[in-house]
């Protein structure tokens, strides 16, 4: 496995991990069925800044097995996404790629993540409670809502 930096060259690899993800992960991911991701998205989840917009790929040496994001929504603070194929799940991928993503963040002065997935999504809590021990969360609604700090 080899984790890098996303790449505008990635869109049609992205589009192909999407199509191979399963409606469920799909779903957890989007907030909805979400059966395509068209061009348009794919330019935009893989054109991103490095600073204010991040992402990082985890590939098999072949395809595209896994994506970690994030989005900043204040000076300090960005949202964060994680998308790991159905097969590779529960293996450690989600806990790599937040780390790299912190690291990233806080070379650009983002202290904290945010965070936001459906009260169901067992595997994503679980991540976030793995990861981030000093996190705070609510519940809203169905949605269950992390802050995260990042360590020092």
């Amino acid at each position: 496995m080899e984790i890098r930096p996303i790449e505008p060259g990635d869109a049609q690899a992205l589009i192909k991990a999407h199509d191979h993800l399963s409606d469920e992960s799909r779903r957890l991911r989007f907030f909805h069925a979400h059966p395509r991701m068209t061009e348009a998205e794919a330019s935009f989840f893989t054109e991103v800044d490095h600073v204010d917009r991040e992402a990082f790929v985890v590939t098999d040496g072949k395809y595209i097995v896994a994506v970690g994001r994030y989005d900043r929504v204040a000076p300090d603070a960005a949202e964060v996404a994680i998308t790991v194929g159905d097969s590779y799940q529960h293996h450690g991928l989600g806990t790599m790629l937040l780390d790299a993503l912190a690291q990233r963040a806080q070379q650009v002065g983002i202290t904290r993540f945010v965070a936001d997935t459906f009260g169901d999504n067992r595997a994503a809590i679980g991540l976030v409670r793995h990861w981030a021990p000093r996190r705070t969360s609510s519940l809203d609604s169905g949605f269950m809502h992390f802050e995260m700090p990042l360590s020092a």
